[in-house]
This record gives structure tokens, sequence and C-alpha cells, in this order.
């Protein structure tokens, strides 16, 4: 695929907002299905850095530079994939992101919202989103976090039946890194609920799904090079 991107500064909206700035990024690829008669998948993104201070660390966790001047991106971003003739699906998402820094603490949010269309078939929609708090408690070094998520997976096979997963999880965790990103150990400890809220049409084939809670403990060790 191809893409463009850029930033740009934004001198029009005076003194207050002087140091803001855009980025933005178009681009147009292969798509997912990309068989006999696909299309091209077209996508985009645009970030808004309220205060400025750009650069590659801004969407990366942790506030590494324990810093007094607040670091801000509002992002928004779009895709869509029509598919081809071999896999019958069309697909297109759209999703806002929020990242935030400021004295140690990294606050950073997205919501997503995915279309599948099966051409002629059933009709998937996808909706989720997800908020994490993390502090640095030694700069540089350990990082303490908690996040929590939902995803909602409601089902259309036709006007009147629907089932609606709904999955939520909650997590703490800390995190010592060695060398930044490069070298970091992960623990992770929560819970992951998933919930059946059945329609008419699934009141027999959906028996024996029940709602389902699972605790889980993770540890990640990471190297990059």
């Amino acid at each position: 695929g191809i893409m463009f991107h850029d930033t740009l500064a934004t001198p029009w909206f005076g003194d207050f907002l002087a140091d803001m700035e855009v980025e933005y990024a178009l681009g147009l690829f292969d798509g997912v299905w990309a068989q006999g008669n696909s299309w091209l998948m077209p996508a985009m993104r645009a970030v808004l850095y309220p205060f400025g201070d750009l650069d590659e660390n801004t969407y990366v966790e942790g506030d590494w530079r324990q810093s007094d001047e607040p670091t801000m991106g509002i992002g928004a971003s779009w895709f869509y994939d029509q598919g081809g003739n071999e896999s019958h699906t069309m697909t297109s998402s759209w999703g806002l992101d929020f990242t935030m820094r400021w004295y140690g603490f990294a606050l950073t949010a997205e919501w997503m919202r995915s279309k599948y269309d099966m051409h002629d078939f059933d009709r998937l929609h996808t909706r989720t989103w997800y908020i994490q708090l993390a502090y640095m408690a030694l700069p540089n070094e350990l990082e303490i976090m908690a996040r929590y998520g939902k995803v909602a997976w409601p089902y259309h096979a036709s006007s009147t039946s629907i089932v609606l997963d709904t999955t939520t999880e909650w997590s703490v965790g800390a995190a010592y890194y060695w060398e930044g990103h490069n070298l970091k150990t992960l623990f992770e400890f929560g819970r992951t609920d998933a919930d059946w809220d059945e329609g008419n049409d699934f009141s027999t084939s959906m028996d024996g799904y029940d709602d389902m809670k699972t605790w889980f403990a993770r540890i990640m060790f990471q190297l990059e090079w």
C-alpha cells in the first residue's frame, strides 16, 4: 500500500493554543481479503495535540519525563475493506482514542465500533472501549497500573433475534523497566466476565452457554531490539 502523513501547526488559534499541532495520515492498502476481485482498503487517522510537544513517545505508556508540562493527544481513525467475491465480507471500523501524561501519571482510553457485513448472510456490530491509568512510582523503573474495558457483540441474524455477548475485564498490575520498553517485565492480575443475553430464536440453540467469570494472572517478559 501507500500512505501520506504530515504534521500541521495551527497558528490561527492565537496565543492560548499557539503550540497546538495536528498530525494526519491517509493510506490505501490491499484489503484483508485481498483475493479475486478484491477492492483496496482506504484508511485514515488524525491526531490533535492541544499542547504541542509532539514526539515519537507521545503514545508510549508511562510518563518517563516526570514532567510538569502536560502532553495530550486526541485521535480518530477509520478504515473500510469491501472484501471480494471469495471473502463475502465487508468490514468497516472507526474509533476514538485519548492519551495524557503529566507528573508521572499516564491516562489512556480508546473506543471503537466495527461492522461486519456478510453479503446476504448475518451482520455483526462490535463495540469496545477501555481506560487505563498508570503511575511511574520509580522514575524510568517501576510503573503501577489499573485498567477496565468492555466488548459488546450484538449478533443480528434477523430483525427479531439478537444474541448479545458482553465481556468486561478489569486488572491491576505493575511493570518493571530494565531498559525502557526494550527490556521489561509485567505482572497483571484481574477478572474477565462474559454475559449472554439470549433472543427468542436462540432460546434452544444457546442452551448451555452460561455466564463465565474467570480470574487470571499474567506474567510477561518483553525483549525488543
